[in-house]
């Protein structure tokens, strides 16, 4: 049985998230801005029964890679993205000319995706 390149998991989440997604900044007044690359996506009805939201959240796939442009073709470097807190940090996604859409709000604890304590990507629960 072949290894599991864990890394190349990592690259191709960063790669989708880039291809769906776009820019955005998560600010907090501790760290700082930290530029990254995050799709938002609607929950599927499935995932929001039993659960009286108003309004209703949605969800952000936030790659792990610390960027320093917004430039889809940047190499991805060594540096990860530290971990977004749900009581500091807020998510403004940018349209591709990096004017700001919206300010989200991170509602929930973050999810972190991927094998023990290697992240492959940030999972996070959103409102405005």
């Amino acid at each position: 049985m072949p290894a599991i390149n864990y890394a190349k998991l990592r690259l191709d989440a960063d790669r989708e998230i880039k291809r769906f997604g776009g820019p955005a900044i998560l600010t907090s007044a501790q760290s700082g801005d930290r530029w990254c690359w995050a799709v938002i996506t609607e929950y599927k009805p499935m995932e929001l029964v039993g659960r009286a939201l108003n309004p209703i959240p949605r969800r952000a796939l936030v790659s792990v890679f610390l960027r320093t442009t917004t430039s889809p073709d940047e190499p991805v470097g060594a540096l990860i993205l530290p971990e977004p807190s749900a009581l500091t940090d807020r998510l403004t996604t940018l349209s591709s000319d990096l004017v700001a859409q919206e300010t989200l709000r991170i509602r929930a604890p973050v999810g972190r995706l991927g094998p023990a304590n290697f992240i492959l990507y940030w999972d996070l629960e959103v409102i405005l």
